[in-house]
């Protein structure tokens, strides 16, 4: 068995974090074909221990998160940062693609944020897609990216525009990067 991490070349150096954390030299392979990086680990032991989360083959359409995980910010962020898009236009975006399981774990997971939330789910083919904008968006986005060190950066970079952005009602809290 092995691990397979492919990116967008614009994220080599997430691959290379990882590469660094893991004390390996394995080389990256370079895709032309469509602009990607991939990282292949051949790990028995990394992949038995990665399974027991219910990181697994082909899981886009079956995951779901294990309880060790199903509060973990850490975690939650690693989704974000993989499957999911951040945008600050005009307002706080947070959206992400993936399994109905994992979307009922992630609600959970913002309404022990922001209470009496129901972020949006949408069906997109085989995979469900959910979005959360404005105030939710920003509120979701620090509970994931304030005060972490491992990220995609230019994820993060999204993150932090978002925590800045300030609304122009009292009614809307103020969330701040410290």
């Amino acid at each position: 068995p092995y691990l397979a991490i492919g990116l967008g070349k614009k994220d080599v150096d997430h691959l290379d974090k990882l590469r660094h954390f893991l004390k390996t030299d394995i080389p990256l392979t370079y895709r032309k074909t469509d602009g990607s990086v991939h990282l292949a680990i051949h790990s028995k032991k990394i992949c038995d221990r990665l399974a027991i989360f219910g990181i697994v083959p082909r899981k886009s359409l079956i995951a779901s998160v294990s309880k060790d995980l199903r509060f973990n910010r850490h975690f939650w962020r690693g989704v974000v940062d993989g499957d999911g898009h951040l945008s600050n236009k005009r307002l706080p975006v947070l959206s992400l693609c993936g399994s109905k399981f994992i979307f009922a774990q992630l609600g959970d997971v913002i309404r022990s944020i922001i209470p009496n939330y129901f972020p949006t789910i949408h069906k997109h083919g085989s995979i469900f897609a959910i979005w959360t904008a404005g105030r939710f968006a920003q509120a979701t986005a620090n509970f994931l990216y304030s005060d972490c060190c491992v990220f995609l950066n230019r994820k993060h970079k999204i993150a932090e525009e978002i925590l800045r952005y300030r609304y122009h009602s009292k009614n809307y809290p103020v969330v701040t990067l410290p």
